[in-house]
């Protein structure tokens, strides 16, 4: 962990960054640094794009599982789809690569199962 914290914060190259800082996040999570994580997963959110998602996808984990905020946990899965979005207009151009494109309509499918799995545990505890 210490080489990779070491490594994103000389990486100079953005791509190379933001891969390094995922796998420091990654890491931390793994330990039990889970705050270290969040605060990286937390200063990302906003980078988003269809092939960077990590940051919303694990802040709805967290939301879901760990603080049990379903509403939180939608916002975040929302979030992370509306980044794909636009990724549709690309594919319609042909500016995506097809393993691009097949790889964000994968990722949109999981999304979408993930806020109906949320929608779903929001509806029960409205009720009950």
């Amino acid at each position: 962990l210490a080489r990779l914290e070491a490594a994103a914060l000389t990486a100079r190259e953005p791509e190379l960054e933001w891969r390094l800082a995922m796998r420091l996040a990654r890491g931390y999570k793994r330990v039990g640094r889970l705050e270290e994580a969040l605060a990286i997963w937390r200063e990302r959110a906003a980078q988003c794009r269809p092939s960077r998602l990590d940051p919303l996808v694990e802040l709805a984990k967290h939301a879901e599982h760990v603080l049990k905020d379903l509403e939180q946990a939608r916002r975040w899965t929302e979030q992370a789809l509306e980044a794909l979005r636009g990724h549709e207009d690309l594919e319609w151009y042909g500016v995506a690569q097809m393993s691009d494109s097949t790889a964000a309509r994968g990722e949109q499918a999981a999304l979408r199962h993930r806020l109906a799995r949320q929608e779903r545990k929001l509806r029960r505890a409205g009720s009950g």
